[in-house]
């Protein structure tokens, strides 16, 4: 599958919190699924105490 918005394999496995840089995103904080594909338009929290939950984050 491909185009705009699918892609036929996955860049991160876990859940993350990925942050909007471009548009009318920008600055917009969202909880990525697992098997996620980020563009480089969104930064995301590669890395974060096992003890911080990712919603509180978010």
């Amino acid at each position: 599958m491909g185009g705009a918005g699918f892609h036929s394999c996955y860049l991160l496995e876990r859940p993350l919190v990925v942050i909007g840089r471009v548009g009318l995103y920008c600055g917009a904080v969202h909880l990525a699924a697992p098997n996620s594909w980020i563009t480089d338009n969104a930064p995301y929290v590669a890395e974060h105490s096992e003890s911080l939950q990712l919603p509180y984050l978010e």
